[in-house]
């Protein structure tokens, strides 16, 4: 039988660590990065996207009703086709979202898109460094390295603290993060 490679083997392992949280842990989770996210500095009124919560990944809805209670402009990401960087449509918290590629919400076309300053990541892995562990698609890393080409843009990760890696092995074209944020607090890179 075939050992997977140690990516394979930390995104199953993270998998199966998020899906053991209880709903509780959850809730408290998101609760805790809504006051640590606070105390990150201030931005303008620039959008800032931020991902729609799948299955077990870090809820991030309490997160996008304290940034609109801010009068911060959100948006949600859209895989326009494989290969390609992501898309981002703005998002209102109230509008009803359709299913998009890979089973992930997404507003409706109404033709607008945005081009955002801080993007809030899902992932499976972090470490000391700012290296994220995705789902493999590469889409994030596609997507920094595209804006970072044109003008300035933070990637924050959203994670447990369980979800922190001794060492992830990076790769030429993987996009680090400038901040992560888990209940336990924010590390910067």
């Amino acid at each position: 039988m075939m050992s997977l490679d140690p990516k394979q083997s930390l995104r199953r392992k993270m998998k199966a660590s998020r899906r053991a949280v209880s709903r509780d842990e959850r809730q408290q989770a998101a609760i805790a990065a809504v006051v640590h996210f606070m105390g990150i500095e201030e931005r303008n009124q620039a959008p800032i996207a931020i991902y729609h919560p799948l299955a077990d990944e870090f809820d991030t809805l309490p997160l996008a009703a304290y940034l609109r209670e801010k009068f911060q402009q959100l948006a949600l990401p859209v895989v326009v086709e494989e290969g390609a960087p992501l898309a981002f449509r703005p998002w209102n918290t109230e509008d009803q979202l359709e299913v998009g590629a890979f089973d992930i919400l997404v507003p409706p076309d109404r033709g607008l898109s945005v081009v955002p300053e801080l993007i809030i990541i899902p992932l499976l892995a972090f470490d000391d460094t700012g290296a994220r562990l995705g789902y493999g698609g590469g889409f994030y890393d596609r997507t920094l390295a595209c804006l970072r080409g044109s003008h300035r843009v933070s990637a924050i990760g959203l994670a447990y603290d369980f979800q922190r890696a001794d060492d992830l092995a990076k790769e030429p074209h993987d996009q680090p993060l400038d901040v992560v944020v888990t209940p336990s607090g924010i590390r910067k890179f």
